[in-house]
């Protein structure tokens, strides 16, 4: 239960994100979430060597889940006699 209702809205957590220049040396305090734009480069050919052809690409890799469950309850009551 604490997986999901415990967890951070990572959203509301990136609009707090000091926007910095990429060309520039950072301008935020240290340990401050930072955001930049800009073009990606690299002088390498990414890949590895077993599925993935080396090439001038960046990966991102995204896993999200998602459960859910179903949840039954029942109560009896019962009194007792004769104290």
């Amino acid at each position: 239960m604490f997986w999901n209702e415990g967890r951070v809205n990572l959203a509301q957590v990136a609009t707090g994100a000091i926007e910095i220049s990429p060309l520039g040396s950072p301008s935020a305090p240290l340990g401050s979430l930072v955001s930049l734009t800009g073009p990606i480069t690299s002088n390498e050919l990414l890949g590895d060597n077993l599925f993935l052809r080396p090439g001038p690409y960046i990966a991102v890799r995204r896993k999200a889940e998602m459960y859910a469950w179903e949840e039954e309850k029942e109560t009896r009551t019962q009194e007792e006699f004769g104290g």
